[in-house]
């Protein structure tokens, strides 16, 4: 039927059996690959976009909501023959170690008009947003770019703040964005300017990320860890902390260290509603006993889970059911319910007043029964 136009659907599977063959379909003919995100590799589509093309694929359908596919080697992409993904999923086009953002410069609105939402450059690549005019091109166009950190192993975990001495070297907008007294909610905006759209911790990497920019990033929705990946947060000095504890659980973080005296505790927020705790726990389980939890803080931590009427008690019920146990092994010392100074009783000292009720130091809780 070369010489006859017909429409047919394939799956991925079908589709790498053909590639491999050497076959083809008939320009004129209509075809539909659907993508099952469910798969073993999950959101990462097995065929490059030179692939569909040299298939002769118009458009790709997926069960997910996001995909990542390669570009592939071997020839140039032809901006008629490029397919089409579905305008419902979030399209990350991935660059492979050996390739160029200089290489898709000429064909930035096709990409765009495509479906194709980032580009997915490791830190290796992120010379290359050195090149104005396929960047701008790239922006221009829609597309943005997601910051792989840390797919090559390193002996030594890598600081992600050094993703700044990039930027000095690359776009080099935060030069001019940037004064000496900006804050971290400055860098973002900054990042976000220069077109980053995201910055995933990838596997295997073993990174540390300082406690502010990590909350910068994470409240704009712009970081991201991949579950292999190895992540610490380093607090510093700070005594509170400005990354949540559900802001770790959805990172991913395995450690948190802080250089303040040791005798000193560490403030954390929830960073959700209470009756969450359970939830956020259940991220900390640990990989090699899923029935204990992850260790995750060297230094004595306080917890503060909020303030809104019933969070006391909401709290204690918690702790009294065996929350306490699994707070204790992420090494939690104490919740505090309530941030609010103890009531002084009239004509009585400071010192004769008992402890806020409100901090509950989980160490001493009483067994259930």
């Amino acid at each position: 039927g070369a010489d006859t136009a017909g429409a047919v659907t394939i799956n991925e599977g079908q589709a790498l059996t053909l590639i491999a063959d050497g076959l083809h379909f008939a320009g004129n003919d209509s075809i539909n690959l659907e993508f099952d995100a469910n798969t073993a590799h999950g959101t990462h589509l097995g065929t490059s976009l030179k692939d569909l093309q040299h298939l002769g694929v118009d458009v790709v359908h997926s069960t997910g909501h996001d995909i990542n596919v390669d570009l592939g080697d071997g020839g140039a992409l032809i901006a008629s023959h490029v397919s089409t993904f579905d305008h419902a999923l979030d399209v990350t086009l991935d660059l492979g170690s050996n390739q160029h953002l200089s290489e898709v410069e000429a064909l930035a609105k096709v990409l765009a008009d495509a479906g194709i939402d980032h580009i997915a450059l490791a830190q290796s690549q992120l010379g290359d947003l050195s090149t104005d005019a396929a960047t701008h091109a790239l922006i221009n166009a829609g597309i943005d770019f997601n910051v792989m950190v840390g797919s090559t192993p390193n002996a030594a975990p890598e600081r992600l703040e050094h993703m700044v001495d990039i930027y000095n070297h690359g776009v080099d907008l935060l030069s001019d964005m940037l004064d000496p007294n900006a804050n971290m909610g400055d860098l973002v905006k900054a990042l976000s300017q220069s077109g980053i759209h995201e910055i995933v911790v990838d596997k295997p990497a073993s990174v540390v990320i300082g406690d502010q920019l990590a909350s910068a990033l994470y409240d704009a929705g712009m970081l991201q860890a991949m579950p292999e990946a190895n992540v610490e947060i380093d607090a510093g000095l700070a005594a509170r902390m400005q990354t949540s504890l559900k802001a770790m659980a959805e990172l991913g973080v395995d450690h948190v260290v802080s250089d303040v005296a040791a005798d000193s505790h560490l403030m954390l927020a929830l960073g959700t509603d209470v009756q969450d705790l359970a939830s956020v726990l259940q991220s900390f389980i640990s990989e090699t006993d899923h029935t204990s939890t992850k260790s995750i803080f060297d230094h004595a931590v306080d917890l503060y889970v909020g303030s809104a009427p019933g969070t006391a008690e909401t709290l204690q019920t918690l702790l009294d059911s065996g929350m306490g146990s699994k707070l204790a092994d992420l090494g939690i010392s104490k919740v505090v319910a309530q941030d609010m100074p103890p009531v002084q009783v009239i004509g009585t000292s400071a010192e004769d007043q008992t402890a806020d009720p409100f901090m509950i130091d989980i160490t001493h809780l009483k067994t259930p029964h």
